[in-house]
Order: C-alpha cells, then sequence, then structure tokens
C-alpha cells in the first residue's frame, strides 16, 4: 500500500495465498502501530477495524505480564501517550491482541479498496527467472499457480518484493540463502472456554500478554476470539460464524530439546503434560498458565482451526534468521556473486526474523513495508521528483529517518543499514532476557543453549 501512496501509477501485483480461516500466531500489535497503517492506508479501513470495540474481532492488550527466572507474576503498564512516544522500541502494553486471519485479510481489502481489485492475485509463485531482451533491458518472469486459472500465469516485473515469511522463497530462488543460527521452535494451539451463544460462568478477562518461563522453555498466552464457521471453512459469511472464547498458547524450546518431541504430539496431549505436569508431580510445570487455564475451563479443540481433523497443535519455526543478501537493487549482477540478477528487496521475516520474545517482529515488519514501499515507488517513475515523499505521506519522525538512511547511499547498502539498525535492537534485548534466564535454572540445557545463541547471533 505504501508503494500506491508514493506512486499510484505504478503497475503492480500481489501475489498471495493466505487462509483466512486458518488459525495463525503473531497476534501482538503494539498501539504505535497504529501510526505506521495511518500512514500505510490514508483511508483508515485498517485503523478502523481496530477502534471497532468489537470484542469478536481484536481484544485490547491491557499490559504486559511476565514470570521470567521467577515464581511471581508482574505487570507491565505503559499509557497510550507512552507507547506512542516509545515508537516501536518495545515498550511494554497497550496495543491490541489481533485475529491474525482477520487483520492480515483487512490489509488485503485495504489494499483492493486503494488500488483496485485486479492488484490481489489469489495463487502461488512457482517460479522466478531473469529474461534478457534484445535491447539490453530485461526483466523478472514470475510463474504463478493462481487459484482462478487452470493454467499457469505468467507476470513480468521489473522489481520483485519477497514478503513470503521465513522461508524466504522467492528470494531464495534467487540466489540469496537464510542464516538460521538458532534453532527456537514455537509449539502453538487454542483452548476454548465458551461462546457468545453459550458463554461459561467464569468468563475469562484477562487481556494481558502473559510470559512464563520452566526449565524447559518458556510459553506465552494471549486472549484472541476465534471464529468457527457454521458452514464450513469455505463460507464467506461472516453473520453465520460463531465466536469462541480462546486463549492462544504457545510454547517455545530448542529442536534438539527433549520436550520438542513431547510438544509435537499431534492430539494436544504432550502440550498439556507441559503445562500441568506428570500425574503425581506435586507442582505444575507452569504455576500461572496451569491456573488461569483452569480457572476458567480452558479446553483444547478437537481440530485446530485451518488444520487437518485431529490436529489440535502445530509448530513453526521460531528462533531468529536473516537472509544475505537481504537485498539488492542494482540493475546489473557481475558475474560470481551467486544471484540470478537485481532489483528485488526482502521485507519482513523474509528479511529478518526475531526471537518473539523480541517484540519487533509485526512494528519491524511495517515499518519496512513503508520505507521499502516507498523505495520502489520512487524507482518506479522516470523522475524521483515524482513520487511521494516521507513528509509528504505524512511519516513520523523515526521512519522518516529510515527511509533517510535507506536512500542515502547507492545500491542497497542504506537499507541493509537500516535492517542491521533493527537487529542490534533486538539483540540487545534479547540477550539480556537469555542471560536473565540461565542465572534462575543453571545447567538446565534449553537456557544454556539459547544463551549461546543470543551471545554469537
Amino acid at each position: 500500500m505504501s508503494l500506491y501512496q508514493a506512486n499510484p501509477s505504478a503497475s503492480f501485483c500481489l501475489v498471495d495465498d493466505a487462509n483466512p480461516n486458518e488459525f495463525k500466531i503473531g497476534e501482538s500489535l503494539p498501539f504505535s502501530g497504529t501510526k505506521v497503517l495511518e500512514r500505510i492506508d490514508p483511508t483508515m479501513t485498517v485503523v478502523n477495524s481496530l477502534q471497532a470495540s468489537d470484542p469478536v474481532i481484536h481484544h485490547p492488550c491491557s499490559a504486559n505480564a511476565s514470570a521470567w527466572g521467577t515464581t511471581e507474576l508482574t505487570t507491565f503498564t505503559t499509557t497510550k501517550e507512552e507507547e506512542l512516544a516509545a515508537g516501536s522500541k518495545g515498550v511494554t502494553g497497550g496495543g491490541w491482541h489481533l485475529n491474525r486471519a482477520k487483520f492480515d485479510q483487512t490489509l488485503r481489502e485495504a489494499l483492493k479498496k486503494n488500488a483496485g481489485e485486479n492488484v490481489v492475485r489469489k495463487g502461488r509463485v512457482t517460479t522466478v527467472s531473469k529474461v534478457d531482451e534484445e535491447s539490453g533491458a530485461w526483466y523478472w518472469k514470475v510463474m504463478v499457480d493462481a487459484r482462478d486459472s487452470s493454467e499457469p500465469v505468467e507476470l513480468r516485473a521489473k522489481w520483485i518484493i519477497d514478503a513470503t515469511g521465513r522461508s524466504a522463497y522467492v528470494a531464495t530462488k534467487i540466489g540469496a540463502k537464510v542464516i538460521w543460527p538458532d534453532a527456537l521452535l514455537a509449539f502453538y494451539t487454542t483452548f476454548q472456554s465458551s461462546t457468545l451463544s453459550s458463554p461459561s460462568p467464569h468468563p475469562d478477562t484477562d487481556h494481558r500478554t502473559i510470559v512464563e518461563t520452566t526449565p524447559n522453555g518458556w510459553f506465552y498466552t494471549s486472549l484472541v476470539p476465534t471464529p468457527v464457521s457454521k458452514h464450513g471453512d469455505n463460507d464467506d459469511d461472516p453473520s453465520a460464524d460463531e465466536y469462541i472464547q480462546t486463549r492462544t498458547v504457545c510454547y517455545h524450546t530448542l529442536s534438539t530439546h527433549p520436550t520438542a518431541k513431547t510438544a509435537r504430539r499431534r492430539d494436544g496431549s504432550g502440550l498439556l503434560e507441559l503445562i500441568y505436569g506428570d500425574e503425581g508431580d506435586e507442582l505444575p510445570s507452569t504455576l500461572h498458565l496451569a491456573e488461569l487455564l483452569k480457572q476458567h475451563g480452558y479446553e483444547l479443540p478437537p481440530t485446530l482451526p485451518g488444520a487437518a481433523k485431529g490436529v489440535v497443535v502445530a509448530s513453526t519455526t521460531a528462533g531468529s534468521s536473516h537472509l544475505s543478501p537481504q537485498c539488492d537493487t542494482r540493475s546489473a549482477i557481475p558475474e560470481g556473486e551467486g544471484l540470478v540478477g537485481g532489483r528485488w528487496i526482502a521485507v519482513g521475516d523474509a528479511a529478518m526474523a526475531f526471537d518473539p520474545l523480541s517484540s519487533q517482529g509485526m512494528m519491524t515488519a511495517l515499518e519496512m513495508g513503508l520505507v521499502v514501499g516507498m523505495l520502489i515507488g520512487k524507482k518506479l517513475v522516470p523522475s524521483t521528483a515524482d513520487a511521494g515523499s516521507p513528509a509528504a505521506l505524512g511519516m513520523d519522525a523515526e521512519v522518516q529517518e529510515k527511509t533517510r538512511v535507506a536512500f542515502a547511499k547507492p545500491g542497497a547498502t542504506g537499507l541493509e543499514q537500516v535492517y542491521a539498525r533493527a537487529r542490534a535492537v533486538y539483540e540487545t534485548k534479547v540477550k539480556r532476557s537469555y542471560e536473565a534466564g540461565k542465572e534462575a535454572y543453571p545447567g538446565e540445557s534449553f537456557w544454556e543453549g539459547k544463551r549461546s545463541v543470543a551471545s554469537h547471533s
């Protein structure tokens, strides 16, 4: 959307294969995120959806609470004014717990509202290749397995933006490599308590993000409503949905840790064991999470929304990673560099993914999407004076500075510098947390391993 704001005459296509009925983690958005969303979408479609006070769409996040290396749960709160002043620096408290699938769909709808229905193509990219023309010019040929076509669809582009997540699917086809220094995994599910038509006698009103450590890893939980269609996954009528009071629970540990195998059980029994402990244990493995789930009568769902029947727990990589290189804005690439071509940029987790403890992921993705859209918008007009400027788009001072740095040097150097600064913020915050965890759980393999990774990332 920022590309469109910078250059409304640009021709572009968003290839998207998301399933809006699939449960998706990554639900926390700080209040300061509204600043960036307002710049990306001047029609305010997305911000208005957050501020509509509809409890079945997005919940307000009242605060962050943490029992990190201790049995005491400490709550951290900030005002909206403090959150706005802090920008994306990871200050806790305030904001929203998103229904992430619905939030992402709102972004897509806002793009179509601004730029037209045809700019979004449902499908997935299958191949990317560089095509040279007799004139000496060249373009990217992108083949798409489109839902609305029985034959592969060919797209031709001057520039490619990879927003495919941690896999960096498109950039790796061009020749970039994903660096994975951290083997952290996240195992997640949703616990259900009640529906609006059948309320619980003990409704859950705790809108904090709660983090709790154990010797084997750490958990977080947040209250996020989940729509369940009465007519199956393909139902397009939201009025037919029933909203279940749902609590996301996510367990993080290293892929090499014995509890990873336990947590991976598809029926959720392993995750229950890690939360409540084995039968006969004097104390549960978690204190605050176990009590919260018991107090409100939470149970595992028959199936995780969007998953295969009977699959209750899903997993994903969650450690830090980054793409190398993260972009190449040159038109000509010297031989021997290992890249198919230039004129491409990765954004979001495709460029740089963060340990969820950093609280950096969504804000960094939004900010960099804004900056990259500006950059490509400028590149797609004959004169950069014809494209929107950061000030004209109403960017706040911090994002304006990131844009200035990104544009300050030739090639990709400036943009890579912006990415490097964001990564430095992440490293500082996460190192401190994992060092504290090691002190709280001396000799435990998870904390020893995570501290080692954080120290060398």
